[in-house]
């Protein structure tokens, strides 16, 4: 069999591309060049952009682009310059005077971005920035997520007999001085695509009810759109799903961290944070036993902590085969702490990040700086699986998880772990308890001294001075898969 063709006789990628005669344009030293990276399935970008990827040595790109494609500018040096709303982000000043600086040191430029640069993606001010400055630029589209999306959901943004235009928004600014006139919006009749407006999703309903659009009329909420984590949330007219309907009625739900939790700004790999009530809990080995249960399989799986710890992270590396990181929300600026996230995504299919302490503790400081492995999961809106230790207790340990569940609902339990039980009574009356509250019971393990990874005065002995390190870490690992979902 040819090596250009597949086991059916069909053309392989390499050949198609071949046949297509695609030439792509050199990416010259101090040019910069815009570029769209689509929805985020790394099979969106357009050819142009892919040989951007792969020739330029400067790499300025924004959170919502997947690690997937970062990773194809190998040998780049990377610049994380992402935008959160709500959060500290990099000032699009700086970002042009990035732009300007790393054009004038001779470096090949791609500035990359989510969907399209020039579809709220601030393109045309750092094209004219770039111009002021006589730095050469060039601009390469992407598909724009706000079409993508809808195509991905089964959703037409046009369709005969029903719209003659489709209107595209951003309700960023919405309830400000610099909003838009929804209620004229609403008049025209016609559908409206609205670009980050979660946050603001109550005022905008409340100002297209004003202009005249009916309660009934259908709507969609889509979350990361073409991701494999996409959620979409429909309401049909007629039909049975309500729960995306414009009426003020849902205006209380928290639809800003919904939306937080699947894009990540600046942890952009599957996450999830393992927490617990108190040192002492097993967090530890349960973490340590699922990253290496994960790379086991294949998967490219990484560990990170909440706090200055540097002892468990070389646990993370050894289970791994990746560099184990720190993410610390109060001894690091929030640029360094968005970086570092993105860092730990890229290059990674899971990140999983254990918390210092329980989940909640840190030192009294402003909001989102408290140190706690708390501010990391509203800050990435990643979800928490609880750890708990319910040895001398049963149906108490309930009462505990509802606590955790209720104490800040920014902060989601996404399951429980049962750790050192006596019996499988013992599993039957706390995870009954448990799951009458309705948080799921995803893992229990039974009590095993053996599996204790050993300790001294200032916390666990180091990864390194464990003369059988890989066997525990593969006991561990026997009792993630054997215990947990």
């Amino acid at each position: 069999m040819n090596a250009s063709t597949n086991r059916n006789g069909r053309a392989t990628v390499e050949q198609a591309l071949a046949r297509l005669n695609f030439k792509p344009r050199a990416l010259e030293p101090g040019h910069v060049w815009l570029a769209g990276a689509g929805p985020g399935d790394p099979g969106c970008l357009t050819l142009e952009v892919l040989a951007a990827l792969g020739q330029c040595d400067a790499l300025v790109y924004d959170a919502l682009v997947s690690p997937d494609v970062v990773a194809v500018a190998a040998g780049a040096e990377l610049f994380y310059a992402g935008k959160r709303g709500g959060q500290p982000s990099m000032k699009q000043d700086d970002i042009n005077a990035l732009l300007v600086r790393l054009a004038r040191e001779g470096r090949r430029v791609v500035r990359l971005k989510g969907g399209d640069p020039y579809i709220f993606g601030r393109g045309g001010e750092e094209a004219l920035s770039l111009a002021r400055e006589n730095i050469p630029f060039r601009v390469l589209s992407g598909l724009t997520s706000g079409l993508s999306a809808l195509a991905a959901t089964a959703i037409p943004a046009t369709m005969r007999g029903i719209n003659r235009a489709v209107i595209l928004a951003t309700g960023h600014a919405a309830g400000t001085d610099d909003d838009i006139d929804w209620a004229a919006i609403a008049r025209t009749g016609q559908p409206v695509v609205i670009y980050m407006g979660m946050a603001n999703l109550p005022v905008i309903a409340a100002k297209l009810l004003s202009g005249g659009l009916a309660p009934s009329t259908p709507a969609a909420v889509i979350v990361a759109g073409a991701h494999r984590c996409r959620h979409a949330r429909h309401n049909r007219r007629g039909g049975r799903c309500r729960r995306a309907r414009l009426p003020g009625a849902d205006r209380r739900r928290r639809y800003r961290r919904h939306a937080r939790g699947t894009g990540g700004r600046g942890m952009t790999a599957r996450a999830i944070i393992i927490g617990a009530p108190r040192s002492g809990s097993g967090k530890t080995s349960v973490t340590i036993g699922l990253l290496r249960a994960l790379a086991r399989r294949g998967l490219k799986v990484r560990g990170a902590k909440s706090g200055p710890d540097y002892i468990d992270p070389g646990f993370h590396t050894a289970a791994t085969g990746l560099s184990g990181v720190n993410l610390d929300s109060w001894a690091m600026p929030p640029s360094l702490l968005n970086a570092l996230a993105n860092q730990a995504a890229c290059g990674a299919e899971y990140v999983i990040l254990e918390s210092a302490m329980g989940l909640f503790d840190g030192i009294p400081a402003p909001e989102g700086r408290s140190g706690s492995a708390a501010d990391l999961a509203r800050l990435y809106g990643l979800p928490v699986l609880l750890v708990l230790d319910v040895s001398g207790q049963s149906t108490t340990a309930a009462a505990v998880a509802k606590g955790f569940a209720t104490y800040d609902p920014d902060v989601r339990m996404a399951g429980v772990v049962l750790n050192r039980l006596g019996s499988e009574r013992h599993r039957r009356l706390a995870g009954d308890a448990i799951e009458a509250i309705g948080l799921p019971v995803v893992g229990a393990i039974m009590r095993d001294p053996t599996l204790n990874l050993p300790e001294r005065h200032l916390g666990l002995v180091q990864a390194g001075e464990h003369e059988n390190l890989m066997a525990h870490l593969d006991r561990l690992a026997d009792m993630v898969e054997k215990s947990l979902d």
